[in-house]
C-alpha cells in the first residue's frame, strides 16, 4: 500500500469497477483490502471508501500512502477473523487457489496442516 501502488490515474483498465452508461459488465468492484486498511467500492460515487484500518495504522497514514483520492477518514478498526472465517480461509479457499498459487498459499496458509 503505497502512492506507487495505488495511482491517482492508470494507463489502462482491464476491470473497470463501473462500466459507461448503456454498457454491461456481469459484477463490479466490491472491495480492496490492502495491508495498511479495507476500502469498499461505492459504485454510484464510483468511488472508495475508507471500511476500516488494521490495528496499528491510522487515517492520516492511510491518507498519506494513497496516490488516489476516497471519501472517509472516520473508520472503525479492521475486525479480527472469527476461528470459522479462519478455518474457511485455511480449508476450502486455500485448497481452491493453491493449483494457481501454490507458494502463496503454502507461505500464508502454512499453519493449516498445525
Amino acid at each position: 500500500h503505497s502512492p506507487r501502488v495505488l495511482v491517482r490515474h492508470v494507463d489502462a483498465i482491464s476491470a473497470p469497477g463501473v462500466s459507461a452508461p448503456g454498457e454491461y459488465r456481469r459484477g463490479t468492484a466490491q472491495a480492496l483490502v490492502t495491508g495498511r486498511c479495507v476500502f469498499h467500492f461505492d459504485a454510484d460515487a464510483a468511488r472508495f471508501r475508507l471500511a476500516s484500518i488494521h490495528p496499528g495504522q491510522t487515517a492520516s497514514g492511510i491518507r498519506a500512502a494513497t496516490g488516489f483520492e476516497y471519501d472517509g477518514d472516520d473508520a472503525p478498526a479492521t475486525a479480527d477473523p472469527t476461528p470459522a472465517q479462519l478455518a474457511l480461509l485455511r480449508g476450502p479457499v486455500c485448497d481452491e487457489m493453491r493449483e494457481t498459487y501454490p507458494d502463496f498459499c503454502t507461505r500464508v496458509w502454512a499453519q493449516r496442516a498445525a
